[in-house]
């Protein structure tokens, strides 16, 4: 089991990406990885750093939690705003 406390910290350490992502699970025996959809703090970082940040986001997940992740970069300001409890977790 993968808690999403465990990735929001990652996604907290990581200067480039903003507090918003999203989660997605895929169905039990799809053979798909879980999908961490995350946006830039910036929507004018460059695109060399932004390959260098998802590149050292996905070791950080492989290496503290060992499991292999996909990455969505969405526009900054793309992903969901809640005021309430944030719904973080999408399943397949």
């Amino acid at each position: 089991n993968i808690f999403p406390s465990a990735i929001e910290n990652f996604i907290r350490e990581t200067k480039e990406f903003s507090n918003e992502y999203q989660l997605c699970v895929p169905k039990m025996g799809s053979g798909e990885h879980l999908t961490i959809r995350i946006e830039p703090v910036s929507p004018d970082m460059p695109p060399e750093e932004m390959e260098r940040a998802v590149k050292a986001f996905k070791e950080t997940i492989k290496f503290r939690i060992g499991i292999t992740a996909s990455l969505e970069v969405k526009e900054a300001g793309s992903l969901p705003r809640f005021e309430g409890k944030a719904r973080r977790v999408i399943r397949g």
